[in-house]
């Protein structure tokens, strides 16, 4: 495999849910534009719109896993975008991880050199799920960090709750809020909004000034999920519930079958 033929690998593994070997694309991204464009490349053959954005790699452990020193995002369509509650096939993904994640989603384009008072104010706030997967054998947590971006930086369903308006909410208010990820009624993992970049909307920030680097904005309808509060376990079958206490109080439920 090379260059020019990694987009086609990747979407073809992507719609067949047919894994790739890490082995066979070593070496191809060196980069992270090079990776990005790639991304980009694959996005354009799901043949659907950009629904929304993931950010990954937002806590210093989650960065020291992954050998970098600044988030990475992703395109999302709007097809893997759900509103809880969700349903999810286990056999229609490949090797799935959950995350514990705000969802924000810009009532308007948002803009480079917003402040961070003016982000919270054009956007809606909710609790959310996310569901990363990667089109690798094997890839947690040893995908290459340039594979990542290229694969829509692991993109796999995105499940976002009711959302709150960012104007009734202050941006302390963002750094009290707790999540306890239940399974089948039993806590399996607890994590605090301060995980996000130490404030979760610093991680919209990134997304909007990287994106404008690249020529592009971040606009009004697109759903965000800003970072996971914890490191992720595997997904498995099961009833879960993300339960959201603080600023954000709610129950994000999914159901994987």
């Amino acid at each position: 495999m090379n260059l020019s033929t990694l987009p086609k690998a990747l979407f073809e593994a992507y719609k067949n849910n047919a894994p790739l070997e890490m082995k066979a694309c070593e070496g191809i991204l060196n980069d992270f534009e090079t990776a990005y464009a790639v991304q980009r490349a694959v996005a354009e053959q799901k043949g659907e719109p950009t629904g929304g954005y993931k950010i990954s790699l937002t806590s210093k452990t989650t960065q020291d896993m992954f050998g970098t020193t600044e988030p990475l995002f992703g395109e999302q369509i709007p097809s893997h975008i759900l509103a809880a509650p969700a349903v999810l096939q286990m056999a229609e993904m490949n090797e799935p991880l959950i995350e514990v994640e705000l969802s924000m989603i810009p009532k308007v384009d948002l803009e480079p050199g917003m402040s961070d008072e003016e982000l919270l104010r054009n956007v809606t706030v909710a609790g959310g799920i996310e569901v990363p997967d990667a089109r690798f054998k094997a890839w947690f947590p040893a995908l290459n960090k340039y594979l990542v971006v290229a694969d829509c930086a692991v993109g796999g369903y995105i499940i976002h709750g009711t959302p709150v308006d960012g104007t009734k909410l202050k941006l302390e208010d963002l750094l009290k809020i707790h999540v306890d990820l239940l399974k089948d009624g039993k806590v399996i993992k607890s994590g605090d909004s301060t995980e996000v970049l130490d404030q979760p909307i610093h991680a919209l920030k990134w997304l909007v000034e990287a994106l404008a680097k690249r020529g592009r904005k971040l606009t009004a309808g697109q759903v965000v999920s800003t970072g996971t509060f914890f490191v992720p376990p595997k997904l498995e079958k099961g009833e879960y519930i993300a339960r959201y206490s603080g600023a954000i109080t709610e129950d994000v439920k999914l159901s994987v079958r």
